[in-house]
């Protein structure tokens, strides 16, 4: 299995870079975004790495398998160290989904993600549309969800559908029994709702951008 933040790290140490090298020739302002990629707090996308391959001066192929490519000829990601997932937009209709995926797939690292094979196929990927789960979740960010996994766990995170739209909260619930939809962005405020009113439409597992 593949652990990209250490890949990152040893090749970011391997040209005797800091974080802010990086950070500032990817155009970021702060260094904490490439720090949790490299302690695999956060994932980053395909199209991330890259980019970071590009400033290094790399490969994709060496940021992933460095060294390994001296042993063996590798000329596409490994879908077994890999979960393929469709990148989607959605709509809803009196809270229920309608998925219309695209022809681009979202790669996560089967050693961050432990989704069993037959769940795999419920997985959807969806990208973020604004600011309130900032900063758990940046605006343009991916997020990937589980559709099976609909049962409410305090503090998970959730994508939920109600009449026309969807939205991503953070879901607690309250002693009455109705549940506490919050944002982590203390900009947008917290929302009651009751468990009817909402449809669940699945637990974000995965995020990157």
């Amino acid at each position: 299995m593949i652990d990209i933040g250490a890949r990152i790290k040893t090749e970011r140490n391997k040209q005797r870079l800091v974080l802010k090298d990086i950070s500032e020739k990817l155009g970021w302002q702060h260094t904490s975004r490439l720090s949790q990629y490299e302690r695999n707090e956060r994932e980053p996308t395909l199209g991330v790495l890259e980019q970071i391959a590009d400033v290094m001066g790399i490969s994709l192929q060496t940021l992933l398998f460095g060294e390994e490519l001296k042993q063996k000829q590798v000329t596409s990601l490994d879908t077994d160290d890999f979960i393929l997932t469709p990148l989607c937009t959605l709509t809803c209709k009196d809270g229920l989904p309608s998925w219309n995926a695209s022809s681009t797939y979202i790669p996560i690292s089967k050693a961050t993600h432990q989704s069993s094979p037959t769940s795999q196929q419920y997985l959807r990927a969806i990208q973020v549309e604004n600011d309130q789960m900032e900063p758990y979740l940046q605006k343009g960010d991916i997020a990937i969800l589980d559709t099976t996994d609909q049962t409410i766990a305090d503090g998970s995170v959730y994508l939920l559908g109600y009449s026309e739209t969807w939205s991503i909260r953070r879901i607690y619930t309250s002693p009455d029994g109705g549940l506490i939809l919050s944002a982590d962005n203390p900009k947008h405020p917290a929302m009651q709702a009751s468990r009817p009113s909402i449809a669940i439409l699945g637990r974000i597992i995965w995020r990157g951008g």
